[in-house]
């Protein structure tokens, strides 16, 4: 098992990660129904959620800062959505199932202005330690604080836990 977690540490810092981490897939178990990691996968044993930062400056920009900061997240959750992929590749050559939990799309439309990922990111990033919910429901992280735009996987691998 040390050895797919360097494998996977490894491809993370590859992609420019900074940060991420692995938690028991048992503690988002009490989320809503339909938005479990085990209604994803029903063997599932482990979840990790990675973050990247989006550069200050974008938000800080006098002109367009919109433009700028939905040109940043398509670019930004392309590129996340790769690494989720190979990432879940790694764990399934292992002989694991694993499942990519995408930051952007699919999402359910529960009403009005209402859009529920199929997992809460948020929650799975306050689960693998990697920062703590707000009172305004935005995740904090220690270094890039409300900034980062989050990708995860469930996965069937009893992975250790751990927070990078």
């Amino acid at each position: 098992m040390n050895e797919s977690i360097e494998e996977i540490k490894k491809s993370i810092l590859q992609n420019n990660i900074p940060v991420f981490g692995i938690s028991a897939a048992e503690s988002l178990q009490n989320e809503p129904q339909g938005y479990r990691p085990s209604d994803t996968l029903p063997e599932a044993r482990s979840i990790l959620c990675l973050g990247m930062p989006v550069p200050k400056g974008i938000f800080r920009c006098r002109e367009r800062s919109e433009w700028m900061y939905w040109r940043a997240a398509n670019t930004y959750y392309r590129n996340i959505d790769v690494i989720l992929n190979q990432v879940c590749n790694i764990i399934e050559e292992k002989g694991d199932l694993a499942v990519p939990i995408y930051g952007c799309f699919p999402y359910d439309i529960k009403g009005k202005a209402d859009f529920w990922g199929y997992m809460g990111l948020v929650k799975m990033a306050e689960a693998v330690g990697i920062g703590k919910i707000g009172k305004n429901g935005l995740l904090f992280n220690s270094k890039y604080g409300p900034r980062l735009l989050l990708g995860g996987i469930v996965a069937t691998a009893s992975l250790p836990a751990m927070a990078w």
